[in-house]
This record gives structure tokens, sequence and C-alpha cells, in this order.
């Protein structure tokens, strides 16, 4: 199937151009003083910039019960370049944004083969409001960060599926790990993998969901469940050493429940209505 054609390309750089043009002004925003303080402006690991002692020291500890070291490492690495020019930190953020939303136009033009039906959820993506939050907000360099290696995990199981390229596979295997060490949200996507075999992939079909096609897809993915298995390993003994889950103790199981199935329905409807946005939902 032939991806970039004239077409494509001139879509794309539409998409590139509303992307940066919505967003431009954040070169002149400074820092918010809710995170972006403790995880850049004040924190010595990432404002002395980029080096081997403190690359090893970003994977080897904790900064306010997180481990992040991938999204850590890019901020010094700002650093590094622009020094605390903040401006230029936020567009790095745009930079992001904007490859994740050309991400998401060619992954869905290659497994449709719909150019503009394609673009326009691309585009969606790229201007909704909801996601200010995480290219405006430099502490949040982590949503955009694990959202491009997710996207990339997707591309590069596709190319696996069309050509049972073993590359595609590790390639994809990979960006999975480094989505991880961005942000470990990303603990669903051998899930996600095994929807897009039965849609839009095809790999199986609903009448074959009960026989051993499920297994051989299942089975496939091991490298993928090893990595999301680890990574929840990981972050579930940093939250519970730091004590940044003594207080859900407080919440019964009905109360965690009633707040998850509010929350769903609450960010259904932000993707519709996208008014009174906050930085913190109480």
């Amino acid at each position: 199937m032939q991806i970039y054609t004239l077409r494509s390309l001139l879509a794309g750089l539409i998409l590139v151009i509303v992307t940066f043009a919505l967003y431009a002004q954040v070169s002149s925003h400074g820092y918010i003083l809710f995170d972006d303080d403790k995880y850049i402006i004040n924190n010595p690991l990432v404002n002395q910039g980029l080096s081997l002692e403190a690359l090893y020291k970003v994977f080897t500890q904790t900064h306010l019960s997180n481990w992040h070291p991938l999204t850590t490492a890019t901020q010094m690495l700002d650093v590094e370049l622009f020094g605390m020019d903040l401006g230029k930190h936020h567009l790095v953020n745009v930079f992001l944004h904007t490859i994740n939303a050309l991400l998401i136009f060619s992954f869905l033009k290659a497994v449709s083969g719909q150019l503009w039906a394609s673009w326009l959820v691309a585009m969606l993506f790229a201007i909704h409001p909801a996601h200010v939050e995480s290219v405006a907000w430099l502490s949040e360099r982590k949503d955009v960060l694990s959202t491009m290696f997710f996207m990339l995990t997707l591309w590069f199981y596709y190319v696996y599926t069309q050509s049972r390229s073993k590359t595609g596979f590790l390639l994809s295997v990979i960006s999975l790990g480094m989505g991880l060490l961005s942000k470990p949200m990303l603990v669903t996507t051998p899930f996600v993998l095994l929807l897009l075999d039965i849609w839009p992939l095809k790999r199986i079909s609903f009448q074959e969901l009960k026989r051993p096609a499920v297994s051989r897809l299942i089975i496939e993915k091991w490298p993928y469940f090893i990595l999301v298995f680890v990574s929840a390993i990981v972050t579930y003994a940093i939250q519970s050493q730091s004590g940044a889950m003594s207080s859900g103790g407080a919440i019964s199981l009905a109360g965690k429940f009633e707040n998850a199935l509010v929350s769903y329905v609450r960010y259904l409807w932000i993707a519709i209505y996208p008014a009174e946005l906050t930085i913190f939902y109480p």
C-alpha cells in the first residue's frame, strides 16, 4: 500500500502548520508552580544538564515518588541545549506533540486506507483543548513522550504484521520499553495490540475468539507482557515505599469504583465538550 502520496504529504504539512501555529505562543511561557518547580527548576539532577553521572542517577533513583528516567533525561537534555530558556523547553513539547499527530495520521492512513478520515482524527488530536495540559505544561513531558513511543509501538507492530519482519517486531518491543521508561501508563499496550489484531488488522475474526488462534496471538506478545509486568511491579514498589499509596487505604473499594466510573464518564464528556478544564480535579 502506498502511504506517502503527494496528497498525504500535503495533508501532513497542513497538520504540522496548524499544530505549530496553535501552540507557538508557549515559546514565551515560563513555568507553573505546580510540579514544574519540583521536576525542573529546583531539581539539581535536571538543572545541571546532561552527564553520564546524572544519567546513572536518573536510572537508579526516584523523584517525587515517581520513576520515569527517560522523561527526566530529555529534560536534562533541554537544559544542556537551551539552558533555562523555558520557552525552548516548551517548544520541545510542541515538537513531540506534532510528531504524535503525524504518527497518528500515518498509522491510521496505513491501516484504513482512508486519507482524509485519518487526517481529521489526527487534526482533532492535535488541536483538542484536552491536550493543552500535556503540551503546555513542562511537567507533562512524560505524556507527549510516552505517546510518541506508544504510536511507534503500534507502527512497528503494523509493519511486523504486514511483512512478518522480525526487525519490525523487535523495534515495536523496544518502543514499548522506551515508552514505559517515559511513563508507566502504557501497561495496557499488549491488550491494545490484541484489539488491533481483531480490527482493523483482521488477523483473527470474532468467530475465532475461542479457538487456538487466540492463544497463538497472546503467546506471540510475551515480550510485551514481560515489559509491562516488570514496569507494573517497579511502579508499585516505588509508590508503596514512598508512601504515595497509603492514602488509598482510606477509600473503600466501592468508593474507588465510583470514582473510576465518574472519571471515565467525565473524560468522555470532555472529549465531546471540553469546557471547565482545570489542572486538578478534586
